[in-house]
């Protein structure tokens, strides 16, 4: 299936761990997704992200990255995650820097939930794979 004429869903990889602190401190909403290097970032959301994005006008209103957990040691609110790593994708949503909501596991629905709490400011939320109907 062709992409949407328009549709502007890019996911940037980042190498290092200088590369994911700067990017979760710039401005607006952030979305990381933590990978192990053994399983690699998830294919699975890329018709989320397109159906947030065309919900959105043809470009989504966050900035996607991926990151392997191995190479993220050092960064500042990843601590947690870098030290238990799992073969589950974990999004973690930042907003002016700050941590405002996390999804584990392929969650289409969470996902999409957490995207427009997290434009709206809405409040930090976990929600796991189990949660999904």
């Amino acid at each position: 299936m062709a992409a949407a004429p328009g549709l502007n869903v890019v996911v940037t990889e980042l190498p290092d761990a200088a590369a994911v602190t700067e990017a979760l401190s710039r401005p607006g909403l952030q979305v990381l997704e933590l990978y192990t290097d053994c399983w690699g970032p998830t294919a699975a959301c890329k018709s989320t992200w397109r159906k947030a994005a065309l919900e959105h006008g043809g470009a989504l209103p966050c900035q996607l990255y991926t990151a392997c957990t191995e190479r993220c040691g050092g960064v500042p609110g990843l601590e947690p995650y870098v030290s238990a790593p799992t073969s589950q994708p974990l999004f973690l949503f930042f907003k002016g820097g700050k941590q405002v909501a996390e999804v584990r596991g392929v969650n289409p629905p969470a996902l999409l939930r957490e995207l427009a709490a997290a434009e709206g400011s809405g409040p930090a939320a976990v929600v796991r794979e189990s949660e999904c109907c």
